[in-house]
């Protein structure tokens, strides 16, 4: 609801009004609930929004300007970029003109940096499974990790996008949709069934993984290894083969004493944004089997917990198992200079390359913050080139209490990544996971 319509206007209208407050009164966790914010947007309307949000009712923010800034980079005419409708949990695409496999793809990049330290073993299970990169004992300078990061990436890129083409063309020959393509732009034009290429509109959607681990690990090893030479890569691929395994004081210095993403600085923001360009460049060379993109995301819905169990220790400090960051979210814990220092860094980086959405989630007290604050932090942050913004809203003594009593807290509901659930319908992991992600407070 919200946002401009295709002549570039601000189109709320009383409907919005009513869509928002029954939104408020059901508070039911699907379909999910997006604000469209316009330079335009009237303040009613981010009053209303932001009120209900501050009172635990689950919804996204999203910038209309960074998004349609980034449709039309994409290749969409300007008309399609602001008519955007949002699938799934935040991806956005033109309405009614778009094929958009949005969430085919997760794809683990930390599990690249893994596979550069250790040329090319899977950690977890002790045998090869990424290629040869190079071994790790011989690397001069962290341009020799980069390459072999570099290289880890597009062997399971190509893997992968062998695999979607094998799907997508099964999918052609076995399954057509000729009623979906009598509904979508362009397919009747051109006489071409959607799964084969009809829509105007085509998008293959791939998420990173762990990012916030990656830009992590990655700076730990040039910091510590190749600037400062506090330690070598023999020992610190020893270390991460064995899980850190009886050297905790070292785990500790890469945890604690390294400069981590989220807090505002220069240096590791700017190895962030180098490894989205990265992402980005190596999928920007692939076409899907409908002739259209594969469309960078990095949201994790619920992956970074699966993929986090598959995944060995990194040089983040992280022990193998371990959950993941979740989505272009600092890893958990290590914030440590405020909501406004992680919103500085991720308006630092290329969010507008990444068409096919990332999420940012932040956790407050909703009885210590009050609307209006909350109103500029959001407005701040899409002026600043933020695209998305949600927040959790409920504090840790609520969530542990209703983990010991679950009965007496099946209306509670919280913010997963991209998608809303009912918290005692979660996993133990899952739960704990949530409630320790930072949380903060903003007093007058």
């Amino acid at each position: 609801m919200g946002g401009v319509g295709p002549d570039g206007l601000d189109a709320t209208n009383d409907l919005s009004y009513i869509g928002l407050d029954a939104y408020a009164d059901v508070r039911t966790v699907q379909p999910n609930f997006g604000v469209r914010i316009s330079p335009d947007c009237p303040e009613e309307l981010m009053r209303r929004a932001v009120e209900y949000d501050r009172d635990g009712v689950l919804m996204h923010f999203f910038n209309d300007e960074a998004i349609i800034r980034s449709l039309v980079e994409s290749g969409h005419a300007i008309e399609d970029a602001r008519d955007y409708g949002v699938v799934g949990c935040l991806e956005p695409n033109a309405q009614g003109k778009t094929f958009g496999s949005t969430f085919a793809v997760q794809f683990s990049g930390i599990k690249c940096v893994e596979m550069a330290l250790s040329n090319g073993v899977d950690n977890i299970f002790g045998y090869p499974s990424g290629i040869e990169s190079g071994d790790p004992a011989g690397f001069k300078d962290f341009e020799d990790l980069w390459n072999a990061y570099d290289q880890q990436m597009r062997h399971f890129i190509n893997q992968m996008v062998r695999g979607m083409d094998v799907l997508d063309r099964a999918i052609a020959e076995t399954v057509p949709s000729p009623f979906a393509s009598a509904m979508v732009d362009g397919c009747m034009e051109k006489g071409v069934d959607l799964t084969r290429g009809g829509a105007v509109y085509n998008s293959t959607g791939v998420q990173l993984m762990g990012f916030a681990n990656v830009v992590d690990s990655l700076y730990a090893v040039k910091k510590t290894v190749f600037e400062d030479k506090r330690f070598t890569m023999a020992d610190l691929t020893e270390w991460l083969s064995e899980d850190w395994q009886d050297v905790e004081d070292k785990r500790a210095y890469f945890l604690n004493r390294v400069p981590k993403y989220g807090n505002d600085n220069d240096d590791v923001d700017a190895l962030a944004s180098r490894v989205i360009d990265h992402y980005c460049d190596v999928l920007s060379e692939h076409r899907n089997f409908r002739g259209g993109a594969f469309w960078p995301g990095i949201f994790s819905v619920g992956f970074h917990i699966t993929m986090g169990a598959f995944t060995g220790a990194t040089p983040d400090g992280r022990f193998a198992g371990d959950v993941l960051g979740n989505g272009i979210t600092p890893t958990t814990g290590n914030a440590i200079s405020g909501p406004t220092a992680i919103m500085n860094s991720v308006v630092k980086l290329p969010v507008v390359r990444v068409f096919n959405g990332a999420n940012l989630n932040m956790r407050f007290q909703g009885k210590n913050i009050s609307a209006e604050n909350l109103t500029t932090l959001i407005n701040t942050y899409f002026r600043c080139g933020g695209t998305q913004v949600q927040f959790n809203m409920v504090d840790s003594a609520i969530l542990r209490e209703a983990q010991r009593h679950p009965e007496k807290h099946r209306d509670l509901f919280v913010r997963v990544s991209g998608y809303s659930a009912a918290f005692t319908g979660l996993s133990e992991i899952a739960q704990d996971e949530i409630i320790s992600r930072t949380e903060f407070e903003m007093r007058p």
